[in-house]
């Protein structure tokens, strides 16, 4: 374990910050970057407002979180192979953030491990046991505890890791599992690789099973009531669909777009909100559907490519966007 305290702050002051008034609406947009960045992305945001993702200098992909007040800090995990990076992928109430990043070995391949940055910047690293290939942590709760994926030769598997203590791995009887979302109950969802059913996890190990009538599903979000959100392909459509699943096992598919834009739920709330993104060839768009079906649409000024990742339950959104000048950061306030 190696535990250092890294990273350089950045005032909020200044940041290249903007601000837009959503066209039709009362939201705002704020749009962010890493000063020096050719491209940054918000993928993960608590319920404070703090949002963690990646920036890159062209080179080096970077981690970084940003306070609610603009305040960014950016961090590096030492040894990190520079052509792999930093990368955050979830961050709790708290402030904590983990990730994953990679180290050469003596062959010249990378090995994969996940970190977890202290809201004080110290470091903590691990890896999942069997020295999987590839380690991917999707969420990290409010207990500290961090549930994901890490591949083993072929195969695929489960794991959650408490704060302190060993990894639990879990895998079904098809060693076929792909953990895509969890929640801040411990709950996992996933799908079996490439494309078949999707699943939940349970803490005391038990798999259950679900299908949009034989559709490929895939689970992007997960909410602590137990609603799951994602995106489907109907056998023989060329289309995906998004997918919001309730905890008795009802599933609603929609489109955010038309009939055929291909549409992904991406993220959803406590109180069922969701956000996400569709294709409107040849530009991309977000959305947010609201529990009782309606949709609004949305984009930052001037984008062409808007991909929403994150909702935390006051319906702040966070995601990225590209235009003529790069890809860029965004937080969407309702």
């Amino acid at each position: 374990m190696m535990r250092q305290a890294i990273g350089s702050t950045l005032l909020g002051s200044c940041l290249m910050i903007s601000l837009a008034v959503a066209a039709n609406a009362s939201p705002q947009i704020v749009t962010f970057d890493y000063p020096g960045a050719s491209h940054t992305e918000a993928v993960s945001i608590n319920a404070t407002g703090a949002v963690t993702g990646i920036w890159s200098d062209g080179a080096v992909v970077h981690g970084f979180v940003r306070q609610p007040d603009g305040t960014m800090t950016t961090f590096d995990i030492p040894g990190a192979d520079p052509a792999f990076g930093t990368r955050p992928s979830s961050i709790n109430k708290n402030g904590y953030i983990t990730g994953n990043y990679a180290t050469l070995n003596d062959r010249g391949k990378d090995v994969p491990h996940v970190f977890v940055r202290h809201p004080d910047g110290t470091i903590d690293t691990f890896s999942v046991p069997n020295n999987g290939r590839y380690d991917y942590p999707v969420k990290i709760t409010t207990n500290r505890t961090i549930l994901g994926s890490y591949s083993q030769g072929r195969y695929w598997y489960g794991f959650s890791k408490p704060a302190h203590g060993r990894a639990t791995v879990f895998q079904n009887e098809f060693k076929e599992i792909f953990v895509s979302t969890a929640n801040d109950l411990g709950y996992a969802a996933g799908y079996e690789p490439p494309a078949g059913s999707a699943f939940v996890w349970s803490p005391d190990g038990t798999f259950t099973y679900f299908s949009d009538n034989g559709a490929a599903t895939r689970p992007l979000a997960m909410n602590t009531a137990g609603l799951i959100a994602g995106s489907v392909l109907p056998p023989f459509n060329a289309t995906d669909l998004g997918f919001v699943r309730a905890a008795d096992g009802t599933m609603v598919t929609f489109t955010a777009g038309g009939d055929n834009n291909n549409t992904w739920a991406t993220a959803i709330n406590l109180g069922g909100t969701i956000a996400g993104y569709f294709d409107d060839l040849p530009e991309r768009h977000g959305f947010v559907r609201a529990p009782s079906g309606s949709i609004a649409v949305f984009d930052p000024e001037g984008s062409s490519f808007t991909e929403p990742f994150c909702i935390n339950d006051r319906g702040v959104i966070a995601g990225t966007y590209s235009d003529q000048q790069g890809g860029h950061g965004f937080i969407r306030y309702p």
